[in-house]
């Protein structure tokens, strides 16, 4: 449940972030200082929130929907134990692969962000200083570069987790009591 969890607000806070620095246009991202303005792209900005946000959603609602299946089906009443067990191989598989397509998902919006941040405040830079422009802020005080930094690090971290969550294994599923058979006569 906490690679599902972590992975749906990973990807929502990146598309927060890719909205907020996303230019005009919703395909590039933009960053201002002064009378300076840089653009990079391509860049997950506003044209990518919403139909990305409505993707998560229907990810969401499809693993509600199987998570309800598994406990809808009938119980195994000869050994609740097998029962208890099952249901919850069943939960691990619906939410493995629903965890490791959502950190597959931040992991991808977090590694296109962070090295475009970063790209937007070497520009920024660079155009500022060809213009005799303000100094920009540098690092380490510049939150654009730091932000940067921090999501490709998010974003590799997301990567390898999503990895890890789809080659665990299962937990064991115990095996059920033979049923005694009558005698022959």
């Amino acid at each position: 449940m906490l690679p599902y969890v972590v992975g749906l607000a990973v990807s929502v806070g990146a598309l927060g972030l890719g909205y907020a620095t996303s230019g005009a246009d919703g395909v590039s991202g933009s960053r201002h200082w002064a009378q300076t303005t840089v653009t990079t792209a391509p860049y997950p900005g506003r044209a990518f929130t919403w139909p990305t946000l409505a993707a998560l959603a229907l990810l969401a609602a499809a693993t509600w929907w199987a998570l309800r299946r598994v406990e809808a089906r009938p119980a195994h009443i000869d050994d609740p134990r097998l029962d208890r067990a099952l249901r919850l191989g069943s939960r691990i598989r619906v939410l493995r692969w629903s965890g490791a397509g959502l950190l597959v998902t931040a992991g991808g919006l977090c590694l296109t962000i962070g090295p475009k941040l970063n790209e937007l405040t070497q520009h920024l830079r660079q155009s500022a200083y060809l213009a005799g422009g303000s100094p920009t802020p540098d690092a380490p005080w510049d939150w654009t570069q730091n932000v940067g930094f921090a999501m490709t690090v998010l974003g590799l971290g997301a990567l390898v987790t999503a990895l890890c969550v789809v080659i665990s294994f299962p937990p064991a599923v115990p095996r059920s009591q033979p049923l005694a058979m009558p005698a022959r006569s």
